[in-house]
């Protein structure tokens, strides 16, 4: 019998290969579901650890009495206790600390810090100036508190002062640096890097790092904090590695009762990674179970032809006296060893598949296996291929031999059963769509199948109407002289028998243009949403030193404006209905680097909008400033004062006073401390509270002068000055003219009124993000509070659904004008530089010659490719990737099944060829039966696929989470045209060989083998 079936299979080596192919396709698609979910569940891992950052390590705080201040000796016991603790697994570096909060004062000047002791320090800072400390007594501070602004410097004596007990210590500068990256996970996720200034006005700087020997030279007694942290090898964990770290902490408190307080956010990140493999372990699989499913109704189908076109050879071995086990053996040994042949041979595709999609989407170096779930989705694939051998098998094997050897089908009852089935088929799929339509995203990776059922429902309904709608053209085409339509509607009318495997045909097209069009939306709203979430094509973070002026030093770095531009994100501390975050960016080179994108905010639209009347600030060095006024038609009481409104370099206020206003043209001069640079805010005219009555006039400005030089101020422009916004009894009527800015001014006693420069707005343009209730109507002027009181008032001049980084919580706002009304912003914002598609490759070291710190940073690219590594988007992936599988699976089914009934068809032609039937005509009729056939499955699938896009795709979860990017719902027209083009080209393919083959064979020889 192995002989007869080795015999057979060669016999029919074309037909063998294809079912044998069909086979090869489930089995690889039922094993490239688990294989590819686990190295999508690995790469997300890794993604959740990358993320979480420091949070996945875990800290051993010191701990004596519950209490975590401890002396020196018990700080030193237990560091010692943390170096003897066994190995623990993937935590390999212990990492050593100690801690107390001081203040540091060089001289008078005092400033919050912390002293600090910490292993390996010196490997994760950059030196400025100096070395390391590695004596007693030696300290090395960060290169902000050496800036001129904090005054520190190395080689001066810095004294440190408890702030728990009052202990001192001197310790000398040795060193100034800058931490490579203040997000690495080697930081433990203190807050060794803050700047800035305390609610009552006393700077803080960053921590002050000491050498050990330092705090061994500290007072017995002087209390401190000693910490041990150990830090998460992310590269090293796997998912199978995640119950064992779960257990970790638990050990870890065991082990060090009474001597730590063990702390970590580890769990939750486990569970963050568990709830991302659910989700990826369940949509992998409903989209390869549609895939299976498909190829399994495939698979079957090809089979029933395969044995029917065999049911001439079953008749003869049953005569020749087979039993019923040799017949079974008989019938069923053929795709029996198929399908076996199938299975190695499938698994080995599904792996190669997986290793394909994990370079081409997944994080590098990615481990792909191949799971013990793979091998029982192949053991679930192989028994529904037995079962559908089965099935297909056994009318073959118990109808009588009589009707085997008819060339023609009596079985009306299967008929009517088919019709019921796959009506049923239709309207339970309807109906299921419907329900998880209504579902939308919020149903899970379960609204995925919807796709299919619609589909589905499309691909039976409509296979079965086509029958209908020819019985109709059967009395049209009775008297036709087109021969091949006459014959071609009667074949398809009468022999409703391949309409099954057109709705299957039906179904894959839909679901590869559905598979297509998906991938096309997705793809586009993942790069939406990453050019919204990020701003520019790439975004370098900045270590921000107070009194530096970023924007002008990006600009000095791009002076022809093409490709960078500052930027900063904040949070108020107060204020009036300022929804979220601040996000302040230079307008004026929004539009050469700001993101664009359908949807999104358009860059050059939003920054004229936003520097609409804003000019550049005035910049003054030296310290003598003087200003020529002309002061006509006086009037009143006592003239008043003329008083400098400066902005000094860390965004403090300073006002000068000068001398009282006289009649005619003088200069009024002031000394000013602005030898490292001074912003003119304005000029003010203050009246004594002494004096009594209004005194009014005309003054005519012509030139300001710093240390004897001009400076152009814009008197003469329009639109460069304003009046100020009076204090008390005072107004200006203030016009720029060709000889200066002239200034009609009245002011009552103890009113201030004057000139506010250009750059100063207020209130300030604002683009607000999001269309709730809460958001600021246009118009509207919100007002927002720094942390040291002042506040700034907003106008909101537009609003989008979403505006760059901030989203749909917070507002855009130009960076000159913002910092112009809100200087002391400028220490609490997270500064960062934006760069755009045009930015040079050394654009990180120009900005770092203009003395920036750069700080790490991201792109729209990485943030691009974070969204396709998530969940949704790799189902959606391998959606159409199974779809346009199964398109071809149920092509190349479509074959087999015409192949397998060419040897009955070929006798209708033979026959039909003696009654003077042209071989030509027959070819004719033989191509319109199987357009009309095949031809169908394009017609409804196609359109069945777009009305997928429309209904169906909504309720696709594109995201892990929940976003306010207005998202895309249809693609371009193009791929879906293109799809299509490519579905129709494999159709016309199988028609033209499918007609040609039963035409060849219908030769008048085949009538004699007949009667043989």
């Amino acid at each position: 019998m192995p002989g007869l079936v080795l015999r057979a299979l060669r016999w029919r080596a074309g037909l063998s290969l294809t079912v044998w192919i069909c086979a090869v396709v489930v089995c690889a698609g039922a094993a490239l579901g688990p294989v590819f979910a686990l190295a999508a569940a690995e790469s997300g891992l890794q993604d959740v650890l990358r993320e979480a950052g420091a949070s996945t390590g875990v800290r051993l705080l010191g701990t004596v009495d519950g209490s975590p201040q401890v002396t020196l000796a018990q700080a030193q016991q237990r560091l010692t206790a943390a170096e003897r603790l066994p190995g623990i697994a993937h935590r390999p570096d212990r990492i050593g600390s100690l801690y107390v909060q001081a203040d540091g004062a060089v001289g008078s000047g005092v400033m919050h810090t912390r002293m600090v002791w910490r292993d390996g320090v010196c490997s994760q800072v950059r030196l400025t100036a100096g070395r390391c400390p590695t004596g007693p007594g030696e300290a090395m501070v960060s290169s902000r508190s050496v800036s001129a602004e904090l005054g520190w410097k190395v080689g001066e004596q810095l004294t440190l002062t408890s702030t728990v007990d009052g202990f001192s210590t001197d310790v000398r500068i040795v060193g100034a640096y800058t931490p490579i990256s203040t997000a690495s996970p080697r930081w433990s996720g203190q807050s060794y890097f803050q700047i800035g200034q305390d609610k009552d006005g006393i700077p803080f700087t960053d921590t002050v790092f000491v050498s050990r020997p330092t705090f061994g030279a500290l007072p017995p007694t002087a209390l401190m904090q000693q910490a041990v942290d150990l830090p998460l090898d992310d590269a090293s964990v796997r998912i199978a590695d995640l119950d064992g770290l779960r257990a970790q902490l638990g050990t870890l408190r065991a082990e060090t009762r009474g001597r730590f307080t063990v702390s970590s956010d580890i769990g939750a990140v486990l569970d963050d990674a568990r709830t991302a493999q659910a989700r990826i372990d369940a949509a992998t699989a409903l989209v390869v179970l549609q895939l299976c499913v498909l190829g399994w109704l495939v698979l079957h189908r090809v089979l029933v032809d395969t044995v029917e076109a065999r049911s001439a050879d079953i008749a003869l071995a049953k005569l020749r006296g087979f039993r019923r086990l040799q017949l079974l053996r008989f019938g069923l040994g053929e795709p029996f060893v198929l399908l076996l042949v199938a299975v190695p041979v499938g698994a080995a595709l599904a792996y190669a598949g997986a290793l394909l999609l994990t370079r081409a989407v997944l994080l590098p170096a990615t481990p792909v296996v191949f799971p013990w779930q793979a091998g029982l989705a192949l053991v679930a694939a192989v028994a529904g291929g037995v079962g559908a051998i089965v099935q297909s098998a056994w009318s073959a094997l118990r109808r009588p031999v009589l009707d085997q050897w008819r060339r023609t089908s009596t079985n009306r009852h299967g008929t009517r059963t088919g019709v019921i089935a796959d009506v049923a088929v239709a309207v339970v799929a309807l109906a299921a769509f419907v329900a998880l339509r209504a579902a939308g995203p919020g149903g899970g990776p379960v609204t995925l199948i919807g796709p299919g059922l619609l589909v589905s429902a499309a691909g039976f309904g409509g296979a079965r109407l086509l029958p209908v709608v020819l019985r109709a053209a059967v009395p049209a085409t009775a008297a036709s002289r087109r021969i091949a339509l006459f014959l071609a509607v009667r074949q398809v009318a009468r022999r409703p028998a391949g309409l099954r495997l057109v709705a299957l045909l039906t179904v894959a097209v839909g679901l590869a243009v559905f598979g297509v069009g998906g991938q096309v939306v997705a793809s586009g709203n993942r790069a939406t949403r990453a050019a919204a979430e990020i701003g520019a094509a790439r975004v370098v973070a900045l270590q921000y030193t107070p009194g530096e002026d970023v924007v002008a030093q990006v600009r000095r770095a791009d002076p022809q404006e093409r490709w960078a531009a500052a930027a900063a994100e904040w949070l108020g501390f107060g204020g009036d209905q300022v929804p979220g975050a601040v996000l302040a960016v230079d307008a004026s080179r929004l539009a050469a680097v700001g993101a664009r994108a359908d949807g999104l905010l358009a860059p050059a639209p939003a920054a004229a909008l936003l520097t609409r009347g804003a000019v550049d600030p005035t910049v003054v060095r030296g310290r003598s400033m003087a200003v020529r006024i002309t002061v006509t038609d006086p009037s009143g009481g006592p003239l008043p004062r003329i008083r400098f409104d400066l902005r000094a370099v860390d965004g403090s206020a300073l006002q000068v006073n000068s001398d009282t206003l006289r009649p005619g043209t003088a200069e009024y001069r002031a000394a000013v401390p602005c030898a490292r640079g001074c912003q003119l805010a304005g000029i003010d005219v203050s009246s004594d509270a002494r004096a009594t009555g209004t005194v009014s006039g005309t003054m005519r400005i012509d030139r300001l002068s710093v240390d004897g030089a001009a400076v152009d101020t814009g008197f003469a422009r329009s639109g460069s000055w304003r009046a100020a916004d009076p204090l008390g009894d005072a107004r200006d009527r203030v016009r720029a003219t060709s000889e200066g800015l002239e200034d009609r001014f009245s002011v009552g006693s103890g009113g201030t009124g004057g000139l506010v420069h250009g750059d100063v707005l207020d209130p300030v343009p604002a683009v607000v993000g999001g269309h709730g209730a809460a958001s600021p109507r246009i118009g509207a002027k919100p007002s927002t509070q720094a942390s040291d009181g002042s506040s700034v008032r907003l106008r909101v001049v537009d609003a989008a659904p979403v505006v760059p980084v901030v989203l749909d919580d917070g507002v855009l706002v130009d960076l000159r004008s913002f910092q112009a009304a809100l200087p002391t912003f400028a220490v609490d914002a997270q500064w960062s530089v934006w760069l755009g598609p045009r930015a040079p490759k050394d654009a990180v070291e120009r900005l770092r010659a203009q003395g920036l710190v750069v700080d790490g940073g991201t792109s729209i690219a990485a943030r691009d490719a974070e969204l396709t590594r998530q969940g949704p988007a790799l189902a959606l992936l391998l959606l159409a990737v199974c779809a346009v599988t199964g398109a071809l699976l149920a092509m190349g089914g479509t074959a087999v099944s015409i192949g397998a009934a060419v040897r009955r068809r070929s006798y209708e032609a033979a026959a039909l060829g003696t009654v003077g039937i042209r071989r030509g005509q027959l070819y004719g009729a033989a191509l319109v039966e199987q357009l009309l056939l095949l031809g169908t499955a394009v017609v409804v699938g196609v359109p069945a696929g777009v009305l997928a896009l429309v209904l169906a795709l909504p309720a696709v979860p594109q995201f892990a989470d929940d976003s306010p990017v207005p998202l895309a719902a249809l693609p371009p027209a193009l791929p879906i045209v293109l799809c299509a083009v490519v579905l129709v080209a494999l159709v016309t393919v199988t028609v033209l060989v499918s007609a040609a083959r039963v035409v060849r064979a219908g030769s008048a020889t085949r009538l004699r083998e007949a009667e043989e």
